[in-house]
């Protein structure tokens, strides 16, 4: 069976860790990767103000998409107004998106769109802070004229209300291989982080095992075919529930080891 590695960077924005930023480029260049950007059009979260706003950041994404990166929107100011509202993959969580009414929704997608735009950046993928969307978020993409959420733990690429969802099971970089799409999902200005200071070197080790066979998104739509939408929902959601049960068992142990420790 063939499989695909690919790269996602998250919270891509004008007061982003650039120090940080800079070794990912440096590490994607050296292994020819072309990964994804999320890019937060209108950052409000102060979590994301990593420093001042870079006054060159708009044209330094322009020149990757030319190099073959592929651009995503990621929400639109990165502030969660929903606390825990139902969504389709993550459970109750807090969310920029899902809980919120289709003309909120579609306004925030649509505005964020155009400052995408507004800076030569052309895009047809979305993917939501925290994983959080709903039934409704997808109509809005739709409408939007996205054609693709990057998001969600089927095995294969599948349709559901004229968009097609990219699995991304992985909330980090996979340590082994987790189906026949392998995305390493990662938080660049989160690496400067001591709790985070081992992320960069996952990527690393990432990168050089699977160095002959990394994709670009625009790559892996052009030459996989769709699964059966009503198949992949099922497996989507027995992956997240065993994802569940792992995470929960392992907080136990965690908890268990630090009371005896």
């Amino acid at each position: 069976m063939k499989k695909y590695y690919l790269v996602r960077f998250d919270d891509i924005c004008p007061t982003m860790d650039f120090e940080q930023f800079g070794r990912a480029v440096s590490l994607m260049e050296k292994y020819n990767i072309k990964p994804l950007l999320g890019v937060i059009p209108n950052n409000k979260d102060t979590d994301q103000m990593k420093c001042e706003e870079n006054p060159l950041f708009w044209e330094l994404l322009k020149e990757l998409q030319d190099k073959g990166w592929d651009i995503a929107l990621h929400g639109y100011t990165h502030v969660y107004d929903q606390e825990e509202p139902k969504t389709l993959i993550s459970g109750k969580k807090h969310s920029e998106f899902a809980g919120n009414n289709y003309d909120d929704q579609y306004t925030k997608i649509k505005k964020g769109k155009e400052i995408l735009e507004s800076h030569g950046l052309r895009t047809t993928m979305f993917f939501a802070p925290a994983h959080t969307y709903d039934a409704i978020t997808l109509d809005a993409l739709h409408d939007n004229g996205f054609l693709y959420n990057v998001d969600g733990c089927s095995s294969l690429p599948y349709k559901e209300q004229n968009v097609i969802a990219i699995p991304c099971r992985a909330f980090g970089v996979p340590k082994y291989d987790i189906g026949k799409i392998n995305v390493a999902v990662c938080h660049p200005s989160e690496w400067g982080l001591a709790s985070k200071e081992r992320d960069y070197d996952s990527l690393k080790m990432f990168c050089e095992k699977h160095k002959d066979n990394f994709v670009s998104f625009s790559e892996l739509m052009a030459s996989i075919s769709l699964g059966n939408s009503k198949i992949q929902k099922c497996i989507e959601k027995i992956y997240v529930i065993g994802r569940n049960i792992y995470i929960a068992a392992r907080n136990v142990r965690n908890k268990v080891r630090g009371n005896i420790g």
